[in-house]
């Protein structure tokens, strides 16, 4: 028996034949495509017109043998309705709004709390009037896995979980053109970027009045930095409360690897190295030190190429020595344990262009 690993591409590189390994929503959280369903030329199109820049297909058949933790997966619907309540408030900005965004905060909370994982990213639905929303339930999920790192117990989870989530809702009120742009922004652009936190503040309270300060404080102040070097306040060290910290970190992170309209995703373990020496900039220690411990820097299924020239997938990960995961070779038929392989490394992740290039065959599945 083998099994298929997703495999994380852009929809431009999309091809008949292949295999979705996870479902698809559109930009409103409304189902699309199910898991399984066999790409054609016409769902390509679709894809395209409906602004979705990366999906995930079924990769390189593995041996079961080689794969040692399977982990159970957080419901797709979960993720999807967080990702619509957050869109109803902004679009309707009702309290009715504000108790479905609680609600969908206690839904991810139990399922992280079962042991279960988040893959991938809701990020992939990257148009230019649904990042923020996608963005912000991401952030929200990796920030409570963070808050668990920190034996948060289940109040103060939800009020991290609702402060996170609810982070960039003042980025409404930004130009999309502003957003979205390429290049290096003016003066006057990054001055209307830095109202956000503000914004998003006074769009919250205008909704809901006893809203909770742990809230308001996330929402305030997760461009803060503790170097001093952010905004609205320019504040540093312990003058920025934890769940702040926590917010920044998760929010650099997913927008770092994230694909956008404008530019690819800087692969994770880039993103993650870059943490583990300049982090301290911009949260505490102790919170970095949590925040790594909940993401890796080649996930499962990642596609890489180790310094012996050849290329695999990854099929598992040690906490403890998340730069030395197992790789399964295909063309030889064979498992490269990096924790013994001392003299090994892994160079680099493909990108979508060389995935398909390299196993093409292996990922056409008709």
């Amino acid at each position: 028996m083998s099994v298929r690993k997703p495999i994380k591409i852009l929809v431009s590189y999309l091809l008949p034949g292949m295999k979705l390994a996870h479902p698809i929503y559109d930009l409103h959280g409304e189902f699309l495509l199910k898991k399984e369903t066999v790409i054609t030329d016409r769902y390509i199109a679709s894809l395209q017109k409906r602004h979705i820049l990366t999906v995930y297909i079924e990769g390189v058949a593995i041996p079961e043998s080689f794969i040692l933790h399977q982990q159970e997966m957080i419901e797709e619907t979960i993720r999807a309705n967080a990702f619509a309540s957050i869109r109803g408030l902004a679009e309707k900005g009702d309290a009715h709004a504000i108790k479905s965004i609680t609600l969908s905060v206690e839904n991810i909370m139990e399922e992280l709390m079962s042991g279960k994982m988040a893959v991938g990213a809701l990020t992939e639905i990257s148009s230019t009037d649904a990042y923020t929303y996608a963005h912000s339930v991401d952030v929200c999920l990796l920030a409570l896995q963070t808050g668990m790192r920190l034996n948060y117990d289940k109040r103060k989870l939800l009020k991290l979980g609702i402060g996170c989530i609810l982070h960039d809702l003042g980025k409404v009120e930004t130009p999309i053109e502003i957003l979205n742009k390429a290049g290096k922004l003016t003066d006057q652009e990054y001055d209307i970027i830095k109202r956000h936190p503000r914004d998003g503040c006074n769009f919250v309270k205008k909704i809901q009045n006893d809203i909770e300060d742990s809230t308001t404080s996330i929402i305030h102040r997760h461009h803060e930095r503790q170097d001093g070097r952010g905004y609205p306040q320019g504040l540093t060290g312990d003058s920025i409360d934890e769940m702040s910290s926590i917010c920044a970190i998760a929010d650099v992170y997913n927008a770092m690897t994230t694909d956008r309209v404008y530019r690819k995703a800087i692969p994770s373990n880039e993103v993650y190295e870059y943490l583990m020496a300049a982090g301290s900039t911009v949260t505490g220690r102790k919170v970095l030190d949590a925040f790594l411990q909940c993401v890796v820097p080649f996930p499962v299924g990642s596609m890489v190429r180790l310094s012996t020239g050849e290329v695999g997938v990854v099929t598992d990960t040690d906490p403890y020595l998340l730069l030395r995961p197992q790789v399964y070779v295909s063309e030889t038929n064979r498992v490269a344990n990096l924790k013994d392989e001392l003299s090994t490394t892994i160079l680099r992740i493909l990108d979508s262009e060389e995935t398909l290039e390299f196993n093409a065959k292996s990922l056409i599945t008709i």
